[in-house]
């Protein structure tokens, strides 16, 4: 038991970071664990939680808890069935267009949610996008969350936009960049920019994003996740084998990072 939660069992490890799967016995149901450690672990799971606090949308994964123990900061998240969309890619190649569009949508819709609450996720990526067993995309790993306008606090190399890679301010057009380089991967079947490119630094002498404070706020219509309607064979690494535990499904390859 970890505070009042146990641990069902590793998902996946970084050098900061493990997720597990976890199930929460008062409310009996899977919970995800994101245990991270390292001498920045609590300013990027508060700000994680932080941002994910304020979002209620069918496409963006909801926050339940966060805390400390001895070593670690914790934050505790809906659990999903399913896979990130980087196993869907690794599986199923190239996809028709149809297809790569359907499984991008609803993870925009939870996207352009977020920016109409003034939060810039940062870090849009194959790995970050999780499909559940129904088909609906959800929008993980808010730890690099900012405010347009803000200064970068990194990103993944191949998805940051040029003036996040260049350290500088960023806003939602930073999120929209990432997002077309996921959809034209989709759209290719492997990697649009091998991680070892170099950006050109002088990119902020001709980029000077300015941040757009005339926000609309408004409801999602009916409160409904995008499901997507794609072929079998990109349903099937979402179809995940049940575990032994009886509690669900293994959520496989879900990758995250620590800033």
């Amino acid at each position: 038991m970890i505070q009042d939660y146990e641990r069902v069992g590793v998902v996946t490890r970084t050098a900061h970071t493990t997720i597990w799967k976890g199930f929460d016995p008062a409310l009996q149901r899977d919970v995800a664990l994101k245990q991270v450690t390292g001498a920045d672990a609590g300013a990027a799971v508060r700000r994680e939680a932080t941002a994910l606090a304020g979002l209620a949308h069918p496409n963006i994964v909801s926050v339940l808890d966060v805390f400390d123990d001895t070593d670690s900061v914790w934050l505790v998240e809906q659990w999903v069935n399913g896979a990130p969309l980087s196993a869907v890619l690794s599986r199923s190649g190239r996809l028709r267009a149809i297809d790569a569009l359907a499984l991008t949508h609803g993870a925009l819709s939870g996207l352009s949610y977020a920016h109409d609450r003034d939060v810039v996720h940062g870090d849009v990526t194959p790995s970050n996008i999780l499909i559940d067993e129904s088909g609906t995309p959800m929008l993980v790993d808010f730890g690099l969350a900012a405010a347009p306008g803000a200064a970068s606090v990194g990103g993944s190399p191949g998805y940051m936009a040029p003036e996040a890679a260049a350290g500088g301010v960023i806003d939602k057009r930073s999120d929209v960049y990432s997002s077309c380089v996921v959809l034209a991967e989709l759209l290719k079947g492997k990697r649009l920019f091998p991680q070892t490119i170099r950006i050109r630094t002088n990119i902020n002498s001709r980029y000077d994003p300015k941040p757009d404070h005339h926000h609309h706020h408004h409801r999602h219509p009916g409160g409904r996740p995008h499901r997507t309607r794609v072929s079998r064979d990109i349903q099937r690494p979402c179809q995940l084998s049940r575990e032994s535990s009886g509690r669900g499904h293994r959520q496989h390859g879900r990758s995250r990072r620590l800033s």
